[in-house]
């Protein structure tokens, strides 16, 4: 395994992984930031429709009997 390391510079490696979780860290807080539910700088968006007009739809109707 220590042989790998004679192919690969390890400072550039280590660079080089830095900077992918350094990308990845960010693209993934930005995506979070952009949900309504994990945007902690901003919170929630306030929703379009408001509680009281929201209106439930009717219950289907019951059958008279039931047919075993």
């Amino acid at each position: 395994m220590y042989k790998i390391w004679y192919l690969v510079d390890p400072r550039r490696a280590l660079i080089g992984l830095a900077l992918f979780l350094a990308t990845l860290a960010f693209t993934l807080h930005f995506i979070m930031l952009s949900t309504d539910r994990f945007n902690w700088i901003e919170g929630p968006r306030a929703s379009r429709v408001k509680t009281s007009e929201v209106v439930a739809p009717p219950a289907p109707p019951a059958a008279p009997f039931a047919i075993l």
